[in-house]
């Protein structure tokens, strides 16, 4: 995958081929065609599910937090702005924290407070945090702005065909990807729609530094801050560096929409940015991690029973459901029994979760998603082992327990890189019998 699109970028001047303003909409056209290539399911504000109130009380709380913001700023100076995600909240022995925000910043705290909408019906269980941050869930105003744009620039011709665009089709083809010229010209639009979007939220707001989750997702953020002249900070969420599209540039210009600095959470991280080739030295900040420093030896396990933890990542659903049911079958086989833990992924859709559910609804050895008040990651520091395709769990796991497995299902892993660099700590399977850990229960 990742040799396909750095190939694009060297050789499609996708710079000038997307150019908007002084930036480009190829970082949002990578991570669709990178997506698309995993295929990872969408997790699109318009796919989740949410009813009419959530939706009402969310926007109205959003709305009136937004204006305050903006007439809270006419008479102070720039603040720092944090831009997070909505699944970053979470409840710890009765406190609602956010995985994501830079805590150790100093400067924080004053500044916009935004989060994207992610699982909306849960956010509303931390109403009260939103009210008292002032958080404004963004998506609930950006979304059906940007709908809008896009309904009025529909019959415009925002960008030309060429041969250049006409290459980029054929290489992508060569890997039977297909994408028409219709598809590209879609996704510059949707850029630019979101680009006037953010341009217009942002207009009142006076920023002096953006710490953004996400920057890749954003890129009409960063487009944005750079016209402004402001700082954007991007804070580690999950798995980056050399694998990763959202950054491995092979190509380095103030147009490419993409933060100035990155905070990670350790040195390991560090170093697979710096692999990448893209970031610098002086553009990397080890900050540590806030769901790795509250885990506590002392806290009791969340099962009584000894459990393997499988991640979810909304991708092979059917081989991660084949995996489970050879599992269970192996089991009922011999004399030492463990628990099978799946836990999904934030952004799985709703009908994935079914079909899990509906395979393993009788079964005691399977339990599916986790209690509130433990994060994935302590699900994952008190297990026997933990597997998945290709998540950012994969690292959490060598973190906590210092061993992670890989179900070698998916051709062109990212994953791969890593079990063929360290086999030990990165495991290769293709069963459960093959987890030795279940062997010492």
């Amino acid at each position: 995958m990742n040799d396909i699109l750095g190939e694009i970028e060297r050789e499609c001047d996708v710079l000038k081929t997307f150019a908007y303003r002084n930036s480009s909409s190829w970082v949002r056209i990578k991570t669709y065609l990178a997506d698309t290539m995993l295929g990872a399911e969408s997790s699109s504000l318009r796919k989740s599910r949410i009813s009419l109130a959530a939706t009402l009380e969310l926007s109205l709380v959003s709305a009136l937090n937004y204006f305050r913001y903006v007439l809270d700023v006419r008479s102070k100076k720039p603040r720092k702005m944090f831009i997070g995600a909505g699944s970053g909240l979470f409840s710890r022995n009765g406190e609602t924290l956010d995985s994501y925000y830079p805590y150790k910043e100093p400067g924080m705290g004053s500044g916009p407070y935004w989060l994207s909408a992610d699982f909306p019906e849960q956010m509303l269980k931390f109403k009260r945090y939103i009210l008292k941050n002032r958080i404004v869930v963004f998506s609930f105003l950006s979304a059906p702005l940007a709908a809008f744009i896009g309904f009025v620039i529909r019959r415009e011709k925002v960008l030309s065909e060429s041969p250049t665009t006409e290459k980029l089709c054929k290489m992508l083809a060569d890997r039977k990807l297909l994408i028409s010229f219709e598809d590209l010209e879609r996704l510059h639009k949707s850029y630019i729609a979101r680009y006037w979007t953010f341009r217009i939220l942002l207009a009142p707001l006076k920023v002096s530094e953006v710490f953004l989750v996400s920057a890749y997702t954003y890129s009409e953020i960063c487009a944005l801050m750079k016209e402004r002249g402001v700082k954007i900070a991007e804070i580690q969420h999950g798995l980056i560096g050399a694998t990763h599209n959202g950054y491995n540039y092979h190509i380095k210009d103030n147009r490419l929409p993409a933060p100035h600095r990155i905070l990670v959470y350790d040195e390991f991280w560090k170093k697979e940015l710096l692999k990448a080739g893209f970031f610098g030295e002086e553009d990397i900040s080890v900050t540590g991690r806030l769901k790795y420093d509250i885990i506590s030896r002392e806290r009791p396990s969340p099962l009584s029973l000894p459990y393997v933890v499988i991640t979810g990542q909304g991708i092979l659903t059917d081989r991660v459901i084949k995996f489970m049911k050879k599992a269970i079958s192996d089991q009922t086989k011999g004399e030492k029994h463990c628990v099978f833990v799946y836990l999904p992924h934030p952004n799985e859709s709703p009908d994935t979760l079914k079909a899990i559910r509906a395979t393993f609804n009788d079964s005691s050895t399977v339990a599916i998603g986790r209690t509130e008040d433990y994060t994935t990651e302590e699900y994952i520091f008190h297990s026997l082992a933990h597997v998945s395709i290709y998540s950012s769990c994969h690292f959490d796991a060598v973190h906590l327990i210092g061993k992670t497995y890989v179900l070698d299902v998916m051709e062109g892993n990212p994953m791969a890189e890593y079990v063929k660099s360290n086999p030990e700590i990165f495991v290769s399977i293709t069963d459960a019998l093959q987890i030795e850990e279940i062997k010492n229960v």
